[in-house]
């Protein structure tokens, strides 16, 4: 028996007898010897023993950081001032390295000498910013556990000067100050090669300056299209790290002054209506509800995408660099920063940008605004000269653009293609080929090209007819005659193309499932393809009978 708890342990003696040693100070460790002979029942015994000991005063030890740290994470849990996030960061940062390092040593022995050798230790191998957000951990447990009277001190030992002295600097970072310029922005938002949910997407944040959970957490009902002045009300994020069961949830936004209203620039107001029109139905499948996600997943539900990645793709497709001139990666956060830069640009007062990104403000006048206030906010932000178009209505193979409302229609007398090209052109569209960066390994290669003929193959089994609606209108532009053809028909459509994206997902490693379990979910993933194709060729042969 070789049993090791915080500041606790239990062996067995060379005679058999089961023995717990107690710490009753940093290095300084004392004996029990137990009656029970079985290794659970001597553990149930000690702990007793020691409980006993302890109430009476016979035992004059403190509680280790090791056993009050779990308890300490409950109390953090139940604030209603503290992120989600917040706790998953402090729990992680005391089970991997606060509890391993200075888990056995009692509370109330706790000193700052303890503390900068922890501090050295963790510069070692950290970065200074990971530094100090572990200290910052331990000292908010210091300061907890002071407050709950689970030790006597009249100071925080974590933030003594001799400690102060051991941090490393903050590091100067651009993070926060990477943005697009208004031209590349622009750029990006009207490229016909980037799919046109994201475009939508692209232009209502660069010209609200949401983050990206605020945007996740959008849903129709909090965008007001006919108000006097049209706005976006945020009043929950759809978070990572939100929930404890889900990779996200919905939640309230990051800060109390994250609660706001923000004013529709004409742009994201006309993005916003095509969206809701034309584009949300054929990417869904059906018409949007006020409690709908705005920018769903195909099966209209919240969800998290990868922002980060997808913008630095759309930029290369958009003939934009991924990167700033210092070398710094754009990512989806650069949105947020482009909205305020403009913003400033433009004469915008630091007032309204700062309530509009959500601030909180630095007075209560600018805590509190009303519809007035709004319409100064819409004023400063139509100065930013930024439009949107419509993706066109396109008829097979054509790359056309289109202004508001534009509609291309194929000429009656146009010969229709051959079915061998729709299908090309159709597995063009649904599987393009991903940046160099994801083939890499010839592996991933081979798994593309795998997964686009297996895309292929089942695409033919779909009649012509709507192969040549999906192949033209596979961008997200359903038109209104398209909405009204027979609705298990179309349904069954979108969930073959449902699939086939998801089988792309897998073939490329984006997805959670693991490497050995890929073929079989594969295969799995098109054997309800296959099943869904022959459900929706009797719905035709029906309709046609």
């Amino acid at each position: 028996m070789r049993r090791k708890a915080s500041g606790i342990s239990f062996f067995t003696r060379e005679d058999g007898r089961k023995v717990m040693a107690y710490q009753v100070e940093s290095g300084k460790w004392k004996q029990h010897t137990l009656a029970s002979t079985n290794d659970k029942a001597a553990e149930r015994e000690g702990h007793a023993w020691l409980a006993v000991q302890r109430a009476d005063g016979k035992v004059a030890v403190g509680r280790t950081i090791g056993e009050l740290w779990q308890k300490w994470i409950k109390l953090r849990a139940a604030s209603p001032n503290l992120a989600t996030s917040t706790v998953r960061d402090n729990e992680s940062h005391m089970q991997r390295l606060i509890v391993p390092a200075l888990g056995e040593i009692p509370l109330s022995k706790l000193t700052h000498i303890h503390c900068r050798d922890f501090v050295r230790t963790l510069r070692d191998d950290k970065a200074s910013s990971t530094v100090r957000n572990v200290v910052s951990t331990l000292s908010s447990f210091y300061e907890d556990a002071r407050a709950e009277d689970w030790v006597k001190s009249t100071e925080n030992v974590v933030r003594h000067p001799a400690v102060t002295r051991e941090m490393p600097e903050a590091q100067a970072t651009t993070e926060g100050t990477v943005f697009l310029p208004l031209a590349v922005a622009q750029e990006l938002v009207l490229c016909e090669q980037v799919e046109p949910h994201r475009r939508a997407r692209y232009a209502v944040a660069f010209l609200s300056g949401l983050r990206d959970g605020e945007l996740q957490g959008l849903t129709w009902a909090d965008v007001h299209f006919d108000a006097e002045v049209p706005y976006i009300e945020v009043t929950k994020a759809f978070a990572t790290k939100a929930s404890a069961t889900a990779y996200a949830a919905l939640t309230d936004p990051k800060t109390s002054g994250s609660v706001r209203a923000v004013p529709l620039h004409e742009a994201a107001l006309a993005a916003l209506k095509w969206w809701r029109e034309d584009g949300w139905p054929f990417f869904v499948g059906r018409d949007p509800g006020p409690t709908d996600a705005v920018f769903a997943s195909v099966n209209g539900k919240h969800w998290r995408p990868k922002s980060a990645r997808e913008i630095r793709e759309d930029l290369g497709r958009a003939g934009q660099r991924a990167k700033t001139e210092l070398g710094d990666s754009i990512d989806f956060h650069a949105t947020r920063r482009s909205f305020s830069t403009w913003l400033e640009d433009h004469g915008a007062a630091p007032d309204a940008i700062d309530r509009m990104l959500g601030h909180r403000g630095k007075s209560t006048r600018a805590r509190h605004y009303t519809a007035a206030t709004l319409g100064r906010f819409a004023a400063a932000l139509a100065l930013v000269p930024f439009r949107w178009q419509d993706p066109a209505r396109r008829s097979p193979g054509s790359t056309s653009g289109g202004s508001h409302n534009a509609h291309i229609v194929q000429p009656h007398n146009e010969e229709p293609k051959p079915a061998q090209a729709l299908v090309a052109q159709w597995t063009e569209q649904r599987f393009p080929k991903p940046p160099v960066s994801e083939l890499e390994s010839s592996k991933s290669a081979e798994q593309h090209t795998e997964t686009r003929t297996v895309g292929a193959r089942v695409v033919r089994e779909l009649d012509i007819a709507a192969l040549e609606h999906r192949a033209g209108q596979f961008d997200g532009e359903r038109s209104r005659r398209l909405r009204v053809r027979e609705s298990e028909s179309r349904r069954l459509d979108d969930e073959v193309s449902a699939l086939m994206n998801e089988l792309r997902e897998v073939a490329l490693g984006r997805t959670e499932v693991a490497k050995d379990d890929r073929p079989a979910y594969a295969q799995g993933l098109l054997a309800r393809a296959a099943k869904l194709v022959e459900q929706r060729q009797r719905t035709l042969t029906k309709g046609a009978a």
